[in-house]
């Protein structure tokens, strides 16, 4: 069924101002038999009486049946920023609501509000003066939720917003309140609106944030927006439809913007099931289309007349269809796990789930086919023994050789990464499947300590920008030089000493500019006339990228930081340049020594001479800097091209049995014994979380995961 047939027999109601002014703000507010309740009239006029008056308010009736559509009638005789959207037989997909209100909504600003949603009085005016004061495209306040808690048996309130995540994290959470976010309607002329297929009616806000994510900043401001109380509820879409996160997840991969664009979103199919899924993924979407055979709208799809997976037809797929899911469990999502799993390309990214300890609990493992533990072999060591102890598949991703580190003075200071000794780490990596590492020589690093017999190389991947804000800079002009550090503060040192006197140099005889992320406004010293435009940190390493990639930039300095481990390291700065267009400038020492045969970067001594001499020089041939960024090209096509890691995770995948419903079962009555018992499993479980969300600190010595291990051991003891 297409949207246009869902929506074909909606009446419109507009009020008598709409069409003789254009407001501020549209608030689009899809409803359903909530008027009965009150919370119908208390989300409406909560828009309503906003101190930003210059707003209009389209309500989408879902063919309620309690009084709501003469509460609507109500409110459009008391105040003319009021339209109507109506149904005349219930759709139940908020999603196609949603894009109807869309459609007649005239403001650049969008605003979303659920019947169950409440908005302080002045939420609405204070995001658009956030969003507004700098130009931005999404912005997104806190709110206040209701959750009932079925242990205490009572409805408690609890903070939504900002917290500890950044916008890389949308990539596997939900951090972002549906009525906390205003958005500017060109983001829905980029990646198109809301999914509307059942397979997100759960989740299609969470899926447009993460679409989004990837081509604009998402701004937390602060701003308290309202009261959020649909999940306490019981009727409400958290509790009435169906949900698999893992299928969620790999739907939300599937590319689809296109598709969801205003125009083409009419031809979309809400009951579809591509054959790109994963065999337990349509099987899930199979389970959620059933939940809605009582709509009108509902077709029952004959298997026979379903394509063979992976093809378009009657043919067997060249290449056999992949199935099962590796979850990825990282202490926060960091450049590490960006390169390395979100620019998987499509189908292997679609079988690839994040996690974070923070947010998540371990029983999100017994879905996986396997599991891997990003970096921290020790803060992650609860999830890790959880995932044995069930016998889930593990893996240990590394792009940095700890072993080395962990021996200098400065990590002696560092109790965590002292932990990370030869001995230790094989003792540690001794029950895992297999060790993926980022480098052929972390590769022989591993192999000539014994650290672990199955090592497999995978290494970062370059992935596209694709950034739709303003340019951060303005248009450069003909003839200037657009030098640009890309980096962390432990550079800092080599930058000033090596680079700056070279780059003020070239600036006393030609027009330069210089743009710097990673490090403070202000860090940088003053040279003569150089000015220095700094980028705000961005958690996000795409869209750090992107914004500096959107800045025309000739050449990328990247200074040696002088470590033990240097030669263990990825070679993540031509990614970076790639991005960029520009050409890298790097030291002459490991790792980047052994690129003077590929011709992919300026390779220069430590002395400020050697850096001035090698940019200038390139500058005054553009032919050298064409051919260079030319190999780079190659070089990064063929080394950071994802090949590796497509060959690694189809590897996995086909090394371990998917996870079906019995073996879900099977794991998920064996983790949760450990929590059986109340009050003894409750107090379990609240230690737990202390320690999860303590996940990037916890030491050997951590007493609440050493706690949890002592009651668990009694626990299984005392348990029939």
């Amino acid at each position: 069924m297409k949207v246009k047939g869902l929506i074909a027999a909606t009446e419109w109601r507009p009020s008598p101002r709409y069409g003789l002014d254009r407001p501020r703000v549209s608030v689009l507010l899809p409803t359903f038999c909530r008027g009965q309740s009150g919370l119908f009239l208390r989300s409406a006029r909560s828009v309503l009486d906003q101190s930003l008056a210059d707003l209009e308010l389209i309500v989408v009736d879902d063919a309620s049946t309690d009084g709501t559509a003469d509460q609507i009638r109500q409110l459009m005789a008391e105040d003319d920023r009021v339209s109507c959207l109506r149904h005349p037989r219930n759709v139940g997909l908020p999603a196609v609501s949603e894009y109807e209100a869309f459609r007649k909504a005239r403001a650049d600003y969008l605003a979303f509000a659920f019947d169950d949603d409440e908005f302080y009085p002045h939420a609405l005016g204070s995001l658009l003066a956030a969003i507004g004061a700098h130009d931005h495209s999404i912005v997104y306040g806190t709110a206040d939720m209701l959750v009932y808690d079925p242990v205490a048996r009572r409805t408690t309130r609890v903070g939504l917003g900002h917290g500890a995540n950044h916008q890389a994290a949308l990539r596997g959470t939900n951090y972002i309140p549906n009525n906390a976010v205003m958005l500017h309607r060109r983001v829905v002329r980029a990646v198109g609106f809301y999914d509307p297929h059942v397979a997100l009616s759960r989740l299609c806000d969470w899926d447009l944030w993460r679409r989004a994510a990837e081509c604009f900043p998402i701004v937390p401001v602060d701003v308290r927006v309202g009261l959020v109380s649909g999940p306490a509820a019981s009727d409400s879409l958290g509790r009435t439809r169906l949900l698999d996160q893992w299928q969620s997840v790999e739907w939300a991969d599937l590319p689809r913007n296109e598709q969801l664009k205003p125009g083409a979103m009419e031809d979309y199919d809400v009951l579809a099931v591509p054959d790109a899924l994963s065999l337990e993924g349509t099987l899930a979407v199979e389970d959620i289309r059933r939940s809605f055979r009582d709509k009108f709208w509902y077709e029952e799809i004959p298997r026979a007349r379903r394509p063979a997976r992976g093809t378009g037809g009657d043919t067997a797929p060249a290449t056999p269809p992949l199935d099962g899911h590796l979850l990825v469990v990282s202490p926060c999502h960091d450049a590490s796990t960006t390169l390395c799993f979100d620019h998987l390309p499509a189908p292997y990214r679609q079988r690839v789930r994040i996690a974070y300890p923070g947010n998540h609990q371990p029983e999100e493992m017994v879905g996986a086919s396997a599991v891997v533990f990003v970096r921290n072999l020790f803060g992650l060591r609860f999830w890790i023994a959880e995932a044995q102890r069930v016998e889930i598949p593990c893996y240990y991703f590394l792009d940095d050789n700890f072993m080395l580190v962990g021996g200098n003075a400065r990590a002696a200071r560092d109790r965590e990464l002292g932990h990370y000794t030869d001995d230790e780490v094989r003792r540690r990596l001794r029950p895992f499947a297999g060790v993926l590492l980022s480098s052929c020589r972390l590769i022989d690093y591993f192999r000539e300590k014994e650290l672990h017999p199955n090592l497999v190389y995978y290494p970062p991947i370059a992935g596209p920008t694709a950034w739709r804000e303003t340019p951060p800079a303005p248009p450069k002009p003909a003839g200037v030089m657009r030098i640009a550090f890309f980096g962390g503060s432990h550079r800092l040192p080599a930058l000033r000493e090596q680079v700056l006197p070279a780059i003020a140099g070239i600036a006393r005889e030609h027009p330069l500019e210089l743009f710097a992320a990673g490090v403070k406004q202000g860090s940088l010293p003053a040279f003569g006339n150089l000015a220095v435009t700094y980028f705000p940190f961005e958690n996000s390493y795409d869209i750090a990228l992107a914004r500096m990639a959107a800045c025309e930039i000739d050449f990328l300095v990247h200074p040696g930081s002088h470590t033990r481990n240097n030669e263990y390291k990825t070679l993540n700065v031509l990614i970076n340049a790639r991005a960029m267009g520009a050409v890298p400038v790097v030291e002459d020492a490991p790792p980047y020594s052994r690129l003077r045969p590929d011709g992919v970067a300026l390779l220069c001594d430590p002395e400020p001479q050697s850096f001035r001499a090698a940019i200038a020089t390139c500058w005054q041939h553009p032919q050298s800097r064409q051919a260079l960024r030319q190999n780079l090209d190659a070089f990064c096509a063929r080394e950071f091209g994802g090949q590796a890691n497509t060959a690694a995770v189809r590897t996995i995948l086909e090394s371990h049995p998917v996870a079906g419903a019995v073996l879900r079962e099977l794991r998920w009555r064996l983790m949760v014994e450990f929590f059986r018992r109340p009050p003894l499993g409750e107090c379990l479980r609240s230690l737990a979380g202390r320690a999860l969300n303590k996940a990037t600190r916890i030491t050997r010595d951590s007493w609440p995961v050493r706690t949890v291990r002592r009651l668990g051991h009694a626990l299984r003891k005392a348990s029939p």
